[in-house]
């Protein structure tokens, strides 16, 4: 805020508790509703590819501790579900795409606190 504007090309709405809370309960809630549909579901139909989504949204909120762990759960679940869907002699995963999703994910959780730092200072 050099020029006495403020700039709101980060986040324009300082997220409340509130929002923030539910934002933890619908990154979960997804991210379960994704892997029961995914166990539902045949093999041909690869839902994990939107596994993502969840990530996407941990990252959003800026909890580290939440994305890495949906990551870690989202990762556990597609091998379980692959394990228990798969004919024995097939392999298919996204597990590199999960990973690949959280590492960007939080690169970009690194930049906004780095540009939310500096208008601060």
């Amino acid at each position: 805020m050099v020029s006495g504007i403020e700039s709101k090309a980060v986040f324009p709405i300082s997220p409340s508790g509130r929002s923030i809370a539910f934002a933890y309960v619908f990154a979960i809630a997804l991210a379960v509703a994704e892997v029961i549909v995914d166990l539902v579901t045949r093999v041909e139909l690869d839902i994990a590819t939107i596994y993502g989504i969840p990530l996407v949204l941990a990252a959003f909120i800026g909890n580290r501790r939440l994305l890495w762990g949906l990551m870690g759960a989202l990762t556990l679940a597609t091998f379980i579900v692959y394990a228990l869907q798969i004919p024995a002699g097939g392999v298919k995963s996204t597990t590199c795409a999960d990973v690949l999703t959280a590492g960007l994910s939080r690169a970009m959780m690194a930049v906004i606190r780095d540009s939310c730092s500096r208008r601060r200072v």
